[in-house]
């Protein structure tokens, strides 16, 4: 695959997905909204200077993910009742505070929603930006130039692979896209239609995804349906269903994968449909019914239903306690645990600051506690060669009983092993 190829594939989630839309800021320690109206205990507070740092992700819009900021601020919570961070200089325990940036917060779009979080939190002590989904990669570069990480951000265009600070622990979708078709392959689908949109982006998925099929000629179908939420999809889907393959790999948002899946069903198709973990959300297992049920997904992390790692199990003892009602979905777990992560390495720094911070990155080798398999920061571990990638191993999943839960016995696969030389 020659490199012009390998990064055009990179805009596919974000052209897909649509763009973050607005911003603004609030600081804070915890307590987020997300969470209904439980009220959670309350965190002791600690003596030493809180060390700061941001979380950010739309809470409007399609790309709109606010249990982020719940998970966010269990992980805080936790932490902090727990005695915080260890002071190196000898004082007393630190707390983790936030600084929270909402993009999209009442819904005005601005194009410049990344570069504006940003700018609006360098300046306030951060030393890091934790369990980041947001699209801008003149945000990004701005946090950069500023020498503040970016751990935990899931990889979803060309800045998140290429940008030395930034420190995916998944590997969005350049583990989700090759996945769903491994994953559709080995519930038995030997032909594999897909469905995405009709973007120059979503034209180049199928050469992300067809190195990982066990022929590439498996790819019998592709159909690229408008973005647009008044479109009518019946007719492309109903000649889909008339060819029957085995499988049908939906990429798009929940929104635009929960029509999808509908208008097939409906259509009277009964075979296979997969899609990343992302693309299902709540709103859209509740819209889709008994019409989701069997749906395969495929998650970087252990699935919050049915997970017996017991990195799951934390998380979901500490969102019980602090975020009840907040949805459990994998951008929740992968900011609840990119909080964790950033805790442990902060625990064993001599200075706390960015700088000490970016030095203790590369090389850290990683253990999630079984929510991935371990893997080190800063080696590139991924079939394209893309420098901020990691790791590419999933977990396959489906919904069941109208939740999505761990299929099978939960084993996580290497895109690495899958794709052809």
């Amino acid at each position: 695959m020659g490199n012009g190829r390998r990064y055009r594939w990179l805009l596919v989630v974000a052209l897909l997905l649509g763009s973050a839309v607005g911003c603004s800021d609030d600081s804070g320690s915890g307590g987020s909204d997300a969470s209904g109206g439980s009220t959670p205990p309350t965190v002791p507070e600690l003596e030493g200077e809180p060390i700061r740092f941001v979380a950010t992700t739309a809470v409007a819009g399609v790309v709109a993910q606010p249990e982020i900021f719940a998970a966010t601020d269990a992980a805080v919570a936790a932490i902090n009742t727990d005695g915080g961070i260890p002071d190196p200089a000898g004082g007393p325990a630190r707390p983790l505070e936030v600084v929270r940036c909402e993009a999209g917060a009442g819904g005005n779009e601005d194009p410049d929603a990344a570069l504006h979080c940003a700018q609006d939190t360098i300046d306030q002590d951060v030393i890091a930006v934790v369990g980041r989904y947001l699209f801008g990669a003149d945000g990004t570069q701005a946090w950069a130039e500023a020498g503040i990480p970016m751990l935990g951000s899931s990889p979803v265009e060309t800045e998140d692979f290429t940008n030395e600070l930034v420190y995916p622990i998944s590997g969005g979708a350049l583990a989700g896209a090759p996945g769903v078709g491994i994953a559709l392959q080995q519930a038995g689908a030997e032909t594999i239609a897909l469905i995405t949109g009709d973007v120059e982006a979503g034209r180049s998925l199928p050469g992300l995804i067809t190195p990982a099929l066990e022929n590439e000629d498996d790819l019998v179908q592709e159909t690229y349906v408008s973005l647009d939420p008044s479109a009518d999809y019946t007719a492309q889907l109903s000649q889909l269903v008339s060819a029957n393959p085995d499988g049908i790999a939906v990429f798009g948002s929940t929104d635009i994968n929960a029509r999808a899946v509908a208008g097939l069903r409906s259509a009277g198709y009964t075979g296979l449909i997969g899609m990343p973990g992302t693309g299902l959300g709540p709103d859209g297992l509740e819209t889709l019914g008994d019409a989701a049920e069997g749906a395969i997904l495929v998650s970087s992390f252990d699935a919050p239903n049915g997970g017996q790692s017991a990195g799951i199990q934390q998380f979901n003892d500490e969102m019980d306690t602090y975020a009840p009602d907040a949805p459990r979905t994998e951008l929740a777990v992968n900011a609840w645990a990119s909080v964790h992560l950033f805790a442990d390495i902060l625990a064993d720094l001599d200075t706390i600051d960015a700088a000490s911070l970016v030095a203790a990155l590369d090389g850290r080798e990683v253990d999630l506690d079984g929510l991935a398999p371990p893997f080190t920061l800063g080696v590139p571990d991924n079939q394209l060669d893309l420098p901020r990638i990691f790791r590419v191993t999933f977990q396959v999943q489906e919904v069941s009983g109208g939740e999505v839960v761990v299929s099978g016995d939960g084993e996580f696969l290497d895109v690495n092993d899958f794709v052809s030389e």
